[in-house]
C-alpha cells in the first residue's frame, strides 16, 4: 500500500492509538508526577515501557520512555527510531519556566501520544526536505520552511495525533473539574461553549485567524502546523474532514 492509497482510508479520521497504549500511559505519567513531586527523578532513568504493535512490521515492541536531564540541549522530546525508546529532557519539556513540576500532565500527555504515534505509525519514509528541517530543528534554528516538516506525511500523522488527544482531552478535564467542583449544569455550559469554539474554526477561514482572531486555546500549541497546512488546499480540506468527524464524535461522547 503506497502513502496515496492509505491516506484515502484514513483521510476523514484522526489516527488514535489503541485504548490499552492510553491507559499504559496514564499509568506511566501517574507514577512519573509521584516520583516528581518527589525529587526523585535522575538523569537516564527509564520511567516506563508501553508494550504494543508495530503497525509497520506487526511486530509486537516496547516503547521506553526515559528521563535525560540535558541543559545544553534544547529538545523538550523525541523518539530514537533506532533503539525505540522516547527521550524527555527534563529541563526543557516545559519551555516556560524549565521547571517539570509545574508542566501541565495533558500537555506532557500529548506530547508523548506525538512520539508514540511515531514509534508505531505505519508510513515511516521521510523525504530529504523533512531530514533537512528536523536538522534544523535539532540544531535549535527556526525552521526555514515549515511546510517541509509540518506538511510531511509521516510528521503530519504524529502531529494531528497529538492535536486530537489534546481537543479530546481538553473535553475530558473540563467535565472532570466542573461535576466535581461546580455543577452539571456548569459542564453542560462549559461542553457547549468547547463544542462551538470547534465548530466555528471548522466552518471559519482561516484568513480570518490568521488575521489577529484568537485561536480556541486547545489550538494554540499548534499555531505552526496550522499555518503550514493551511499552505496546501488538499491537506486543509482534509483536516477539516477530520474535525467535522471529530465534532460529531465528541458531541455524542459527551452529551450528558
Amino acid at each position: 500500500m503506497n502513502f496515496s492509497e492509505y491516506c484515502m482510508l484514513k483521510e476523514s479520521k484522526f489516527f488514535k492509538l489503541d485504548d490499552n497504549i492510553l491507559t499504559q500511559l496514564n499509568n506511566i505519567l501517574d507514577k512519573f508526577y509521584i516520583n516528581l513531586k518527589k525529587d526523585k527523578i535522575k538523569n537516564n532513568q527509564t520511567i516506563g515501557k508501553i508494550h504494543t504493535i508495530n503497525f509497520n512490521t506487526n511486530k509486537e515492541i516496547n516503547i521506553s520512555i526515559i528521563i535525560k536531564k540535558d541543559k545544553v540541549s534544547t529538545f523538550k522530546l523525541y523518539y530514537e527510531k533506532s533503539t525505540g525508546e522516547i527521550f524527555i529532557n527534563y529541563y526543557y519539556i516545559n519551555s516556560e519556566s524549565r521547571d517539570p513540576k509545574i508542566l501541565s500532565r495533558d500537555y506532557l500527555y500529548m506530547l508523548l501520544t506525538h512520539e508514540i504515534t511515531h514509534a508505531v505509525q505505519r508510513y515511516k519514509k521521510t523525504s530529504e526536505e523533512y531530514k533537512i528541517a528536523s536538522n534544523e530543528l535539532i540544531q535549535g534554528k527556526e525552521l526555514s520552511h515549515p511546510e517541509h516538516y509540518y506538511n510531511e506525511p509521516m510528521e503530519l500523522e504524529a502531529q494531528l495525533t497529538g492535536m486530537m488527544y489534546k481537543i479530546k482531552k481538553t473535553f475530558e478535564a473540563s467535565k472532570i473539574i466542573n461535576l466535581k467542583l461546580f455543577s452539571k449544569n456548569a459542564w453542560e455550559n462549559d461542553r457547549e461553549r468547547l463544542l462551538l469554539a470547534l465548530k466555528s474554526f471548522i466552518k471559519s477561514p482561516y484568513s480570518e485567524y490568521k488575521n489577529g482572531r484568537k485561536l480556541p486555546k486547545f489550538f494554540e500549541p499548534f499555531s505552526s502546523l496550522l499555518d503550514s497546512l493551511y499552505t496546501d488546499k488538499n491537506l486543509w480540506k482534509k483536516f477539516k474532514l477530520k474535525l467535522m468527524n471529530l465534532y460529531t464524535e465528541l458531541e455524542k461522547e459527551y452529551l450528558d
